[in-house]
This record gives C-alpha cells, structure tokens and sequence, in this order.
C-alpha cells in the first residue's frame, strides 16, 4: 500500500502476520534515519525470536494518514521486488489491529475502517461464502480454525507469508514421516527472524476454510516455530479473494465471487 517516510514516498507491504511495523536497512539509510538507542523490539517469526534495532521517523505516512514521532523496528524483509517508489517497510498488527481491514487483492485495493459498537449482527456483506470467527492472539496476532486432512489446526492469517503452510509437528499427526517428505520438492522459507526453513512441497487431500473446500492442495511443510498456531494461511489464499477481517467483532468474513 501507498506509504510515506519523513515524507518520502515508499510502498508498505501489509502483513497481518508481523507483530510490528519496521522499516527497511535501506530506507533506515536512505533516508537519514536516527536510530533509537533507547528502544528496540522483539519479534516472533517463523523459525524463532530475534531482538531488532528501532529507528526514530518524524513521520510515518499509510495511505492518507499520518503519524508523527514513532520509534519503528528495523529489519530486512525478504525477496522484495524492485518498484517504484520502493518498498520501505511493512504496515503490521500493532497499526492493523486498530481498525478492520477490508482487503481485496483481485482489485488492489485495502480500505481501513473503524468499527465502534458493532455487535454479533455486524456483518460487512448481505450473503457471505463464510464467516469465521477468529482470536486476537499474542500481539494481535489473528489465528483461526481450519481442517487439513481432516484434522483441525490453528492458522495464523499472515498476509505477509507468500504461500500456505503447514508445521513438521502437524504434518506428522497427519501421519507425514520424513521419509515421505523426502520425495516431494525441497524448497525454503525465510521470514523476519532472519532464519531460513528447509521446507517441502506437498500435496494434501483437502484444505477446509470456513466453508470452501480446496482439494489436492500443495502446501508447504517446514518446521515453524509460530507463538499460538501451527500453520500459516498466507497471501496464496488471499489474493484470490475479497475478505473483511474485523479486530473489532473478532470474525474474517469472505464476499461472495464478484462482490
């Protein structure tokens, strides 16, 4: 999304997944960044914990709104595409979590609401393909029920997170060996923490999400360390779909196709 540093235009990636919004190295430098001696934030990714270093902005701009005198975490994000403007940083649960967050990839648009006093009956569409309720973890982290397999997990909505995907610990209680992983596609994870996960792709019978049923889906498998959740629903998922997640009556509702 559009975004601003002491005024100097960047994108900001939208990640329900972070607990902190940060900055980039690049922009820290780029843009004369005083770094914070007094303050530093401690985050959770995927494979662990990691202490990072904060970074006085006068000015922290997301979409039209402005924020002054913040002290952000700095970090590197990981495979970022050359844009224009570049990417500078990323908006994450502790900005998300004051509004509801009404995302639509399919038309690259975000739109942030507040919600006061909306009660069991809110409801952002007339007919929703699912509604699903969802729990306000550690740091505003989202989690919430799907069924792989069969088998109900925790998943932590990470729009963040490139692809779906699934912890060693919970592939095994589907009955998953190493020697089966063996056979599918290696590949890797890297997230916030710095740390790299050998992963695998495989492919499972049925991925449940509120009412949409996904048959013979790939998903990755790696040995995530996450506070709270077991999987990670990522932005494979979402940038196919219109979604209205809302912090405020604690749901995630999906528009109906086209809507």
């Amino acid at each position: 999304m559009p975004g601003a540093l002491n005024h100097n235009r960047v994108l900001l990636l939208v990640d329900t997944g972070a607990e902190a919004s940060m900055v980039t190295p690049q922009a820290e430098m780029e843009f004369g960044l005083d770094r914070d001696a007094r303050r530093h934030t401690t985050l959770h990714g995927i494979g662990g914990q990691i202490t990072m270093v904060n970074a006085r902005v006068a000015s922290f701009g997301v979409g039209d709104v402005e924020m002054m005198d913040l002290s952000v975490a700095v970090g590197p994000l990981p495979a970022l595409p050359a844009t224009d403007p570049p990417i500078g940083g990323l908006v994450g649960a502790d900005y998300l979590s004051d509004y509801d967050v009404d995302l639509d990839v399919p038309r690259h648009t975000i739109t942030l609401y507040n919600v006061l006093g909306c009660g069991d009956g809110f409801s952002p569409w007339q007919h929703a393909v699912s509604v699903m309720p969802i729990r306000r973890q550690y740091k505003d982290l989202l989690t919430l029920d799907v069924t792989v397999d069969g088998q109900t997990m925790d998943a932590l909505l990470d729009s963040g997170a490139r692809g779906t995907t699934i912890s060693v610990a919970a592939a095994q209680r589907l009955g998953l060996d190493s020697a089966t992983l063996a056979h599918d596609r290696a590949t890797s994870e890297w997230g916030v923490d710095r740390n790299t996960l050998a992963s695998h792709l495989h492919q499972f019978g049925e991925l449940r999400v509120g009412r949409e049923v996904f048959h013979g889906p790939h998903l990755e498998v790696a040995p995530l360390l996450l506070p709270g959740a077991e999987m990670l629903l990522g932005a494979d998922y979402l940038r196919t779909r219109h979604v209205w997640v809302s912090y405020a009556t604690r749901r995630m509702f999906v528009a109906p196709p086209g809507q």
